[in-house]
Order: C-alpha cells, then sequence, then structure tokens
C-alpha cells in the first residue's frame, strides 16, 4: 500500500514547531575569518577572506592550535565545494516520471512523516534506518541525528566510519573497556621507532603535520621509521626500512613478528605484569605457530623481519601508525588486536612515544551493557559502540537488509551510498526498491538522484559547525566556526530538519510552557542553568529513559536555542555542561585551580564563552598523561585482558581457513579467472572526499584517474603506458588509461579513490562521469566478518584489452550507472 501511494500529495493536518530563524546575513566583504578545510578529517586550520559572499582567499592558520598553519594543497579549493552546479536550492519531490518539483519545506516534512510513520505502523520502527550523520569537519548534525534515531526506536545506524575502522572499537571494549569515543592513537613525533602500516601520510596527511614531522623526524640519527606497503609510496621513499609486504598479509607479519618477540624473549615483563592478564597464553598459542609458514606468507625475508622485531622490541619508545591500508583488508580485525599485543608487550601503552587512548569533546561514551546488542538479521553481524554510545553497522550490510525487506525507509544525510559505497549497481537496485529514501544533502548528489524527496542543508561554510574528531595528546580541542558566507535562503540546517520531522511524526512532544517562559530571560545568566536542570527533572519524571538524552537536546535546541547565536549551538551548550559534570578533573586542568571550588554550571559557561571567543579552536580539556592508563582501562581488576575469548575464537577460525583445502580450492578457481589483485584507492594530490562535487579544482596535465601497473605485468599482457584497458572485477567494470611503474608489485594494480562523480558538462550540461568509481568493482560480500568493513585493498580482478568502439560503449555505460 504505502508503495502505490509513494508520490501522494495528500498533506496531513501536523502542526510544525519551528526554530530556525531566518539565515544568518554575513557581510559581503571579510577578511581573516578563522575556518577549517572540511575536505579530509585531518581538518586543517585555515583563515579565509570573502568578497561578495565568495571565499576569495585562504590561508593555513597560524593560531590553530592543532596544524599550527600547516595544510595540503586541497584546503585552497574549498571555494569550489561551495559553489558548484549541484547546489540543491529548495526541498524537492521525486514526481511519477522520475523528475524532480520544488515543493515547501512544510509540505515535504508532512509528507515525509506520513510515509515513515505508515512504514512504523504496519512493519516496526525497526523498519526505518538512518545512514551517515557526521561528515568530515562537519559533525553538528550528530546530536540531532542520533537523538532523531533515538526518537524513532530503531537501532539502525549505519556510518561510513564503520566501513573502516569500528574493528578498534569492538577489540578496545573487549580488551580493556575504554570509552567508545576514545582511539588508541600513536605518540608519533615522541617516538624513537615508528612501525607505520597501511598509510603514506606525505600524501594523505595522517596525523598532526604529517609532512613537516616526517621530514623532521628521519632526519634525526637516533630515530627509526619502518613503513610496511606493498608500493613504493612517497613515505616508503623516505624511510630508513621499507618492509614490501605483499597485499593484505599485514596479519602474518604482525604475527611473525610477535612470535619472534616472545622467543626471544624481548617483551618488557614488567609491564605485562602491571598492565595485562592472559600472556601465558599468548605465549602458548604463539610457540605452537610455525615461523616459516609465516614469514612465507608475507613475501619478504626471516632477515627483514627478525631486524624490525628487534628494533622494535629494544626502542626505548616505539608506535604503530596505522590507517585504511591496513583497516581494509583480510583479518582487519585481527591486525588491530596483534598492534595492541604488540604495543603491550613491549611496554609501549599509555607512554611517551608510545601509544595513548585520546578522547574528543563529549563526554565518557561508555558501553552500555545493559541492553542488548543489535544484531543484523542476514549476516548476524552486530553493531559496534564507536565514537558515541549508539551501535553503528557498516552501510556494506543495507542492501541485503532492504532486499530481505527488513528495511522499509531509509534517511540518508551526509552521506552517498551510491559513490562511496561498494557494488554501486546492487546499491542502487536496493535504494530504488525502498518505500521512501530521503536524502539530507547540500547538492545533487548520485544518492540524491534516486530519491523520493531532497531536503538541502547549507554546506559547512554557510553555517555554524564543529570538528569533533580526537586531536594529538594530551590536549582534548575543539573547533566551533561560524558562517563565513551565506547560503542559499531555502536551506535549512540538519538540526532543525531533524526537529521538525520529529515533531510531525509526533515522536517529539512540544517543549513545556514554563521551560519556553524561562529561556527566553535566560539570555546566558543563571536563568539558564535553572531551565536546563528544570528540563532534565521534567523529562526524567516521565519515566522513559530511552528518551531522556534526545528530549533533553531537542527541548534545549526549542527553549534555549533561539536565545544564542544559533539554534543549533545548544547542543554545544549541553556537552560544555556535561563534560563539567562527567570529566571534570580534565576540565580543571585547562581552567586553571581558580575553577576548583566552582559548580559545573559555571566552568561550563567559561567553557562555552570561550568556544565561541576562539573560532580557530582551542583546547577545552587535557587528560593526565601520567594517569593515560587509568583513564583508557575500564575492567574491574584494571588489568587489560590480552586474550577476550571472541578474539581467540577469531584467531582459530583464521587460522584454520588458512588451512582448508576446500578454501585454497576456491581461491584458486578466482586466481584462474581473475589473476591480478587490485589495491583500490590509493591517495594523490588531486583527489578528494566526494562532497567536493566539480572538477576544476584539479590541476596539472595527463589523466587524474588511472590503472597503475608493474612493468612485467604489462609486458606479459601487451600493454603500454597511457594505454585504456578494462579492468574488470566480478561484480563489474571499469575503463582508465595505464600508468606503468615498478612502485608497483608484480601481479598487483592500484587506483585512486574519490572519482566516478556525475556532474554536469561545461559546456553542454549533460552529466558525465568524472573518472571511475572504483567502487562499481567492490563486493559488498567480501567483509570482515565480525565488522562487515570491506576487503577494498585486495580484490581479485583481470585486465582486457579494448577496442575504439569498446571504449567508447564504456565511456556511454559509466553515465548510465
Amino acid at each position: 500500500m504505502l508503495k502505490a501511494n509513494r508520490h501522494s500529495t495528500t498533506q496531513p493536518n501536523v502542526p510544525l514547531n519551528k526554530v530556525q530563524r531566518h539565515a544568518e546575513k554575513v557581510a559581503p566583504t571579510k577578511h581573516r575569518l578563522e575556518t577549517v578545510c572540511v575536505l579530509c578529517s585531518q581538518n586543517c586550520g585555515l583563515v579565509v577572506d570573502v568578497d561578495d559572499n565568495r571565499i576569495v582567499k585562504v590561508i593555513a592558520d597560524k593560531n590553530n592550535p592543532i596544524t599550527q598553519g600547516y595544510s595540503c594543497n586541497k584546503a585552497y579549493s574549498i571555494d569550489h565545494y561551495v559553489n558548484h552546479k549541484q547546489r540543491v536550492q529548495t526541498p524537492l519531490k521525486r514526481q511519477a516520471d522520475g523528475q524532480y518539483r520544488a515543493i515547501s519545506w512544510d509540505l515535504a516534512v508532512t509528507e515525509i512523516a506520513q510515509k515513515l510513520n505508515g512504514i512504523k505502523a504496519s512493519h516496526g520502527a525497526q523498519a526505518l534506518a538512518l545512514c551517515g550523520i557526521g561528515g568530515q569537519a562537519n559533525h553538528m548534525d550528530a546530536f540531532f541525528g542520533l537523538g532523531f534515531l533515538q526518537l524513532l526506536g530503531t537501532t539502525w545506524f549505519f556510518n561510513s566510519y564503520a566501513q573502516e575502522k569500528t574493528q578498534h572499537q569492538w577489540v578496545d571494549g573487549l580488551m580493556m573497556q575504554s570509552p567508545a569515543s576514545d582511539w588508541f592513537h600513536p605518540d608519533a613525533w615522541n617516538s624513537d621507532y615508528i612501525l607505520m602500516m597501511g598509510t603514506n601520510p606525505l600524501l594523505s596527511n595522517r596525523h598532526e603535520r604529517a609532512t613537516k614531522n616526517i621530514k623532521e623526524f628521519v632526519s634525526k640519527d637516533h630515530k627509526q621509521l619502518v613503513v610496511v606497503d606493498p608500493r613504493v609510496s612517497e613515505t616508503a621513499r623516505r624511510a630508513h626500512i621499507h618492509l614490501r609486504v605483499k597485499p593484505a598479509a599485514d596479519a602474518y607479519l604482525l604475527l611473525a613478528m610477535i612470535k619472534i618477540i616472545i622467543e626471544q624473549q624481548w617483551y618488557d615483563k614488567e609491564s605485562l605484569s602491571k598492565q595485562t592478564k592472559n600472556f601465558n597464553q599468548i605465549q602458548t598459542i604463539f610457540l605452537d605457530l610455525s615461523l616459516e609458514a609465516l614469514i612465507a606468507k608475507t613475501g619478504i625475508t626471516a632477515h627483514e623481519i627478525e631486524h624490525v622485531s628487534k628494533g622494535f622490541a629494544n626502542a626505548e619508545r616505539a608506535c604503530v601508525f596505522f590507517d585504511l591500508g591496513v583497516e581494509q583488508i583480510e583479518h582487519s580485525t585481527l591486525v588491530s588486536w596483534l598492534i595492541r599485543v604488540l604495543i603491550l608487550m613491549t611496554g609501549n601503552f599509555a607512554k611517551p612515544g608510545g601509544q595513548y587512548m585520546i578522547s574528543n569533546f563529549i563526554p565518557s561514551a561508555l558501553r552500555d551493557t545493559s541492553k542488548p546488542v543489535p544484531v543484523a538479521p542476514v549476516s548476524g553481524i552486530e553493531g559496534i559502540a564507536a565514537l558515541t554510545s549508539q551501535p553503528m553497522f557498516s552501510p556494506y550490510l543495507i542492501p541485503e537488509e532492504i532486499e530481505a525487506g527488513n528495511i522499509r525507509g531509509l534517511i540518508v544525510e551526509g552521506a552517498n551510498p551510491l559513490l562511496s559505497y561498494g557494488d554501486s549497481r546492487r546499491y542502487k537496485a536496493a535504494l530504488e526498491s525502498l518505500d521512501i529514501l530521503v536524502v539530507i544533502d547540500p547538492a545533487m548528489t548520485e544518492t540524491a538522484r534516486v530519491a523520493d524527496y531532497i531536503l538541502p542543508t547549507p554546506v559547512a561554510y554557510e553555517k555554524w559547525e564543529q570538528c569533533t574528531f580526537p586531536r594529538g595528546f594530551p590536549d582534548i580541542t575543539f573547533q566551533l566556526r561560524p558562517p563565513v558566507v551565506s547560503g542559499p535562503k531555502d536551506t535549512l540546517p540538519e538540526a532543525e530538519i531533524y526537529f521538525r520531522l520529529a515533531s510531525a511524526m509526533k515522536i517529539l512532544p512540544r517543549a513545556p510552557v514554563a521551560l519556553k517562559w524561562l529561556a527566553k530571560r535566560s539570555r546566558g545568566n543563571r536563568l539558564m542553568y535553572a531551565v536546563t536542570l528544570l528540563m532534565c527533572s521534567v523529562i526524567k519524571g516521565r519515566g522513559d529513559s530511552h528518551k531522556v538524552s534526545p528530549y533533553a537536546g531537542f527541548w534545549c535546541y526549542e527553549t534555549l536555542g533561539p536565545t544564542l547565536n544559533s539554534p543549533v549551538l545548544s547542543s554545544v551548550w549541553l556537552n560544555c555542561l556535561a563534560f563539567a559534570m562527567l570529566r571534570r578533573k580534565d576540565m580543571l586542568r585547562v581552567l586553571g585551580s581558580k575553577y576548583r571550588w566552582k559548580s559545573p554550571f559555571a566552568m561550563a559557561r567559561i567553557t562555552y564563552r570561550r568556544i565561541i571567543n576562539n573560532p580557530q579552536g582551542l583546547a577545552v580539556a587535557r587528560l593526565n598523561p601520567i594517569n593515560n592508563f587509568q583513564h583508557a582501562v575500564r575492567n574491574h581488576d584494571k588489568k587489560i585482558d590480552l586474550l577476550p575469548k571472541p578474539i581467540l575464537e577469531l584467531f582459530n577460525l583464521t587460522l584454520k581457513k588458512s588451512h582448508l583445502a576446500s578454501e585454497v580450492t576456491t581461491e584458486q578457481r578466482s586466481k584462474n579467472q581473475y589473476p591480478l589483485l587490485l589495491c583500490a584507492g590509493e591517495r594523490t594530490g588531486w583527489n578528494a572526499n566526494t562532497i567536493h562535487r566539480t572538477p576544476v579544482w584539479r590541476k596539472g596535465k595527463g589523466p587524474h584517474c588511472w590503472i597503475k601497473i608493474n612493468p612485467i605485468t604489462a609486458a606479459t599482457l601487451n600493454l603500454t603506458e597511457g594505454e585504456r584497458v578494462r579492468l574488470v572485477t566480478a561484480q563489474g567494470e571499469i575503463v582508465s588509461p595505464l600508468k606503468i611503474t615498478d612502485t608497483i608489485l608484480p601481479g598487483v594494480l592500484s587506483a585512486p579513490h574519490g572519482f566516478g562523480i556525475e556532474y554536469p558538462n561545461a559546456q553542454t550540461g549533460v552529466l558525465e562521469t568524472v573518472g571511475q568509481n572504483l567502487n562499481r568493482l567492490t563486493s559488498l560480500d567480501q567483509r570482515d566478518p565480525i565488522t562487515g568493513v570491506p576487503y577494498l585493498k585486495h580484490q581479485r580482478c583481470r585486465l582486457e584489452k579494448i577496442s575504439v568502439t569498446d571504449d567508447v560503449k564504456a565511456c556511454e555505460s559509466d553515465l548510465n550507472l
């Protein structure tokens, strides 16, 4: 029934609460405005000049407490992120002929609310899902998006973080019960010995001021940089040692290193005794492994592994610096555990130059063990609490859950599944079969073009925004920045959209009149605290514990919000207050001893003011560097469990699988049909996050999207430099020119990420695919069994020569994804 009425224009009589004022006007000409780059997770601090509502000049911000005047070339293109041909100016509704018609916000919200409530009534709340939230430096939506999710009553939360990194929170939760919001972070630049795995910071800019710090690090005689990478990357060229492992062999390298350290007794007995338990079990299982067999799987020599194992174990301070190259491969969860075992057994946890657990500016997201863990019915994969206490799922699970009828309504906010996730054709078919698909986005993305409704938001430079990724140690930094340009008049921030949807669905009652009356008179004085306290007491009295947080957030938005610079800043105020209540000591290390006897409200008030007055970012709290172990380890016995039962089961399963004859046979059949291996997602100086729509920001000659191949492989296949070839996997194919280079191993291919955007041709206005979408090649089923994180860095494939006619057809098919 819902499907038949998918494009109904009936409007239920639902009164809509509205908080958002008219979009704030920014002066047409302003200079020296602090902001950040939103094109990757490093969020380099910037200062911009604005003229005629355009960002006309960008420089790195020397006053930013983290990046301190550092940025990569992408930052200077942010005006193209704001201004391009695919901005959505008003709410749009898909018509029966597939075209879109502009509609009012009231009509859009009420129709969406009606359809979501219809699905909920017929199939239950769990038939609704939310995908996205919190993209790059745009995290102001997260508080309200997760609140809306709780009001809906569903556990389906899909996030891009869960196609990369949730294995770390899963492992840390089992080993030490650390807060889900904390990250296992290398204190790299204070280290003596860095084992760098799966990352190329000289291009990706991973970690604080990577280019500058790496150059300084390798110039010092007593330092050692060891890069583990199948490719001769820019960082590998600068390293003291380059371990050129086979693709996805990182787990076997770490297994071999740990075995050698145990056999040679190079481990730190004192630290193991003080910090951990179950090391005897670790010894037993590793001593039973065959070192020769492990080394054979790595593709490097026993001498190389022994040399690095000894160097790491005997270094005064050593750390492991890791990223996507070991997070999107087979055995990625095992790799995460092995990294922690290596750090702990060598005495490098919670110490300078080793590994710390670092925090961001939210109260500690402790894991809620009182509720059952949500499970995806088709795969049996559990949700994992990461970044917040809300469990999240890999977006690679969405199509199969839609196909099974478990998800019928989906809201996609701040994400673009048809370009960012695997098997784009299957994904598109699944999204088109939904009863309703709502996309909340500033741009007409690939996913937006199959949505039933598109709700436009301002981009990050047109509204108040924040970035909350953890940065460094021991300071907990935070950057809130006001808009620097004005956006389209008929767009709304995500917070307002969620507020209106919740109100229209009648899952969020109006705030009590008394709260509104008090809030109007607060104006930042003590009444502000009274309103907050009264709000919390009213909500508690309702006896519905799972709705405490979303009610408080939205009611604070509705009542206190209009008294602030922007209603969305109510979430910042609440966060300051919660942090002052729950992490008082961390906040006092920044505020100083004079606040020792101040109330949490006073601490929250001064912190809120400091945040507003420092748009370049600042330290709002500080971890105790001497007490990081106690902060991180929340087990009752204050010991880190080196071998939790689920990890032991995963370990045994991995070893068993690698010896199964049927697995070998299956793998051999795959190799016969697809003899090459694709490592997808190489970083270059000219690829960026897919929120960067227009290609005009790219500079330089020649193709920016290509396939790299080793000269030996190219000669075997009779292929030449620049020749366009077809790369084929079991899921799909792409056509790109070749780059022949010995930086790639024989039998291996490499291609960059961030391409495949469909953008209007400058002359004709017709949509054209810019570069190639590698996710057309990627299987949704080739993924980690614990997390659902995909195996993007090692996919079986083959290359085919193509004729000119085939090349034209391939280009045409790109436009009809």
